[in-house]
């Protein structure tokens, strides 16, 4: 409850329910089935052309998220976690939303790459963002119980809407729909909204930055 007071803790569970829609519940489901049919146009036949993007989006995807993360902690400590949160966010949100538009393969690879390199941003920094709202002086175990329970309700959630619309009116406004709500939760850790929080309750040295 008290954790509820601090802006950047309210930001935090939006962000991760939109974190597990989107990149790890749309990522593991949806993008897969979209780069099987951009290679082979839908005629699942050619199944070695689908299985070649599809595995090289994922792939290029962990690349970029893998080399991102070696400075972007860094970057965390050195610009905020606000920043970087916002960047993170609205690069990711921004690359979902086109993929569904990407006309060749390059451009879809080139969007998972995106993506991951977004998920490194924001990660890290969200994370970072949660642990200053326990700060030093109090137990973070059911704060952090309940942030990790925003990612998987967006886990559980992604796949199943997505699917459906996916399946009824196609990829596009499913990654539209996708893409939005990164994009949405990015607005709440925007630089010209200031951070709030108890003066009481926070450490002495917290920031909100």
């Amino acid at each position: 409850r008290d954790a509820c007071k601090f802006t950047n803790y309210r930001s935090a569970l939006g962000s991760n329910w939109a974190i597990g829609w989107s990149v790890f519940g749309v990522q593991s489901s949806i993008i897969p089935l979209a780069a099987a049919y951009l290679a082979t146009g839908g005629d699942m036949s050619n199944s070695v052309a689908a299985t070649l993007l599809a595995s090289l989006a994922m792939a290029t995807n962990s690349f970029g998220n893998a080399l991102t993360q070696t400075f972007s902690g860094r970057f965390s400590d050195r610009f905020g976690r606000r920043v970087m949160a916002f960047s993170g966010l609205l690069l990711a949100g921004s690359a979902v939303t086109f993929m569904g538009f990407a006309p060749v393969a390059w451009v879809f690879v080139s969007l998972t790459a995106c993506l991951g390199i977004g998920a490194a941003f924001m990660g890290p920094s969200i994370q970072a963002a949660v642990s200053d709202v326990i700060g030093t002086r109090r137990s973070g175990g059911q704060v952090l119980a309940v942030y990790q329970m925003a990612s998987d309700f967006g886990m559980i959630l992604g796949p199943l809407v997505a699917g459906l619309i996916a399946d009824a009116w196609g990829f596009v406004p499913a990654f539209i729909m996708s893409g939005l709500l990164l994009v949405a939760a990015a607005f709440t850790w925007a630089p010209f909204r200031k951070a709030r929080w108890p003066k009481d309750i926070a450490d002495t040295d917290y920031t909100g930055r």
